[in-house]
């Protein structure tokens, strides 16, 4: 496994997480104040909203490259079995964990 490709990644998702963070925060701000001004401003609201949803998405895609490099990485047992990233063990001619449901990578 790409150690430093994996911390890559991991800083990514940080950086997402933070920009998520505030991302809330100032969608509290703008409802909240929009309340007390009895005016919410749905179109800020939703932009902010589209926003956090391209934050979720990428993070996802981040999830799924580093699922992808653990299963890549992922030794197969001594005694001829296949580990899924869960941990579990697998018959060599299992396709999916049995555990999870995994696809195993061979």
């Amino acid at each position: 496994m790409n150690m430093q490709e994996k911390e890559t990644i991991n800083t990514a998702l940080a950086a997402l997480a933070n920009e998520y963070k505030a991302l809330r925060t100032q969608l509290a701000d703008v409802y909240y104040g929009g309340w007390k001004a009895a005016s919410v401003p749905f179109d800020k609201v939703e932009a902010i909203c589209q926003q956090m949803l391209s934050k979720e998405m990428q993070a996802r895609e981040q999830q799924d490259k580093l699922r992808q490099l653990d299963t890549a990485a992922a030794p197969a047992a001594e005694d001829g079995t296949v580990l899924c990233e869960c941990g579990a063990k697998n018959a060599s001619s299992s396709n999916f964990c049995y555990i999870c449901g995994r696809a195993l990578k061979k």
